[in-house]
């Protein structure tokens, strides 16, 4: 993720934010062994609450800052602000929720292996507790 990350013109896509306010998606590269995402994040925008099925992943944030939110087994949630240049590791299962923080539009890198089938997305009221 970081050596996509250090393409600088990887900024070319803060300069066309969606009008909707939503997030957009837009793949770097993709086989069923890895997915590589530049990912823009116009403020105020969310993931909503989900994990990657059993895909390893981290990312990179190069504009911007996101605030991720994780959902532990016990029930707890945890919470913290990654800022540009900051990277973050995701386990397997994991389920968080990140979103765009402050005012300004966040653009990040993100990578998968294997590939993010079997991924699923949760509502609020949804959300495991294993303990």
């Amino acid at each position: 993720a970081r050596l996509f990350a250090s393409d600088d013109s990887l900024a070319a896509h803060l300069d066309d934010l969606p009008a909707d306010g939503n997030r957009r998606r837009a793949s770097l590269a993709g086989t069923p062994h890895l997915e590589m995402w530049a990912i823009t994040w116009p403020p105020g925008s969310t993931s909503g609450w989900h994990d990657h099925g059993a895909a390893s992943g981290a990312f990179v944030v190069v504009r911007g800052s996101l605030l991720e939110e994780v959902h532990l087994p016990s029930g707890e949630k945890t919470t913290r602000v990654v800022t540009a240049d900051e990277h973050r590791w995701l386990a397997p299962g994991l389920i968080h929720r990140t979103s765009a923080f402050g005012d300004s539009p966040a653009l990040t890198v993100h990578a998968y292996a294997p590939s993010l089938a079997g991924a699923r997305t949760y509502e609020s009221a949804e959300l495991r507790t294993d303990a």
